[in-house]
């Protein structure tokens, strides 16, 4: 038994979603509590690159992001890329856990089929992009290369939930993917394909793109985009080295200020901004991104959440409503000082005269953070 916030005792929820309570408390701990919240942001940003969905299993989603994510933000694209493919999380939510080869000992014996999901959506979405080449002869015969990528199931005693390769249901021969020949080397089969596709030119470009997208404008200056992915071909898709030519490069910093910020993003900055981190329950925290229309680690399709401001501006009359409420827990956050602390030379005239003749603490801090300043990066 817990305690609601009235202090009456409440029935705990059941495991699964105690699990992801806990892991949800932890990445928002994180970015509020964050000195500077780059390497926050780019947590979230990978890992709706490589989203799963709670909605398949519900306790390997936040492991998921702390396990193949977080360690590789920083790294080089093709841990990470290794990392997210062979996570159980995204075996699961790609069905590739039970893929098998017609030819495979399992196939032939059990009559199950091959599973391309996994195969295409790394190949549309994690690395090329669309439109780049690539063929359906290409998705399955990487498909067929990545049979054999599964899990132990979570009730196995020692190490269920973990990847496995199971050579059993593992297509047999040689493969040809994008043109190059790869011999049949069991598990090292997916990894040499997936090390092949992180240096690939078209995704040091869709890369580059999705990130100066989701920076800098839904229009990102085509020299902001190339310059990032000269960078990742240059390093070897090093991503330490591309995040600093993102803040280093002019036209990160004079394209207009018009990406109105995400649910999650603009939630976390309310929190970070009014020190309300230990006053808002986690469960509040993800209702807001449901009312949203962001649900945490509930993404609509394996594409993730959009990058696009038009996807989020018809929730902005909702922001108005969890601005309020969470105003209204930070009784010891002064509006101006907030203000000029969170905002600086940014704010407007007319916010700040908006927030000065606001006629209590919560609503001058509500119209704060609801101001176009702050809606906006």
């Amino acid at each position: 038994m817990s305690d609601d916030e009235s202090g009456a005792p409440t029935q705990k929820p059941p495991l699964p979603q105690q699990i992801i309570l806990s892991e949800a408390k932890a990445r928002f701990d994180a970015a509020a509590n964050a000195e500077i919240g780059l390497v926050e942001r780019l947590v979230w940003f990978w890992s709706n690159h490589f989203c799963v969905s709670a909605d398949k299993d519900a306790a390997m989603a936040g492991a998921y992001e702390r396990e193949a994510i977080r360690p590789h933000v920083l790294g080089r694209f093709t841990d990470l890329l290794q990392a997210a493919e062979s996570h159980p999380a995204m075996l699961v939510y790609l069905d590739n856990v039970l893929s098998m080869g017609a030819d495979s000992i399992a196939g032939i014996n059990q009559d199950k089929g091959l599973n391309e999901n996994l195969a295409r959506e790394t190949l549309e979405l994690h690395t090329l992009g669309v439109r780049s080449g690539y063929s359906q002869a290409d998705v399955t015969n990487f498909a067929k290369v990545l049979t054999g990528w599964t899990w132990l199931r979570p009730e196995e005693p020692v190490h269920g939930g973990e990847f496995v390769f199971v050579r059993r249901f593992h297509e047999p021969g040689d493969q040809v993917v994008l043109g190059k020949h790869y011999p049949d080397s069991g598990f090292d089969q997916g990894r040499a394909v997936l090390a092949d596709l992180a240096r690939h030119p078209a995704t040091a470009q869709h890369i580059g793109e999705k990130l100066a997208r989701h920076f800098v404008a839904d229009d990102p200056p085509p020299a902001l985009a190339a310059k990032l992915a000269k960078t990742f071909l240059d390093t070897d898709g090093d991503l330490k080295e591309v995040v600093r030519t993102l803040v280093t490069a002019e036209e990160s910093w004079t394209a207009p200020r018009q990406k109105l910020k995400p649910p999650a993003e603009w939630i976390a900055g309310v929190i970070r901004l009014t020190g309300t981190a230990p006053d808002i329950p986690i469960g509040r925290i993800m209702n807001a991104q449901v009312a949203l229309g962001a649900p945490l680690w509930r993404p609509p399709a394996p594409n993730g959440y959009s990058d696009m401001e038009a996807a989020w501006t018809d929730g902005i009359p909702r922001r108005i409503d969890i601005a309020t409420e969470f105003a209204g827990r930070a009784s010891r956050a002064e509006p101006l000082e907030l203000l000029d602390s969170g905002l600086g030379p940014l704010a407007s005239t007319q916010t700040r005269e908006t927030v000065a003749r606001a006629e209590s603490r919560s609503q001058a801090l509500a119209l704060l953070v609801m101001a176009p300043e702050f809606l906006r990066r």
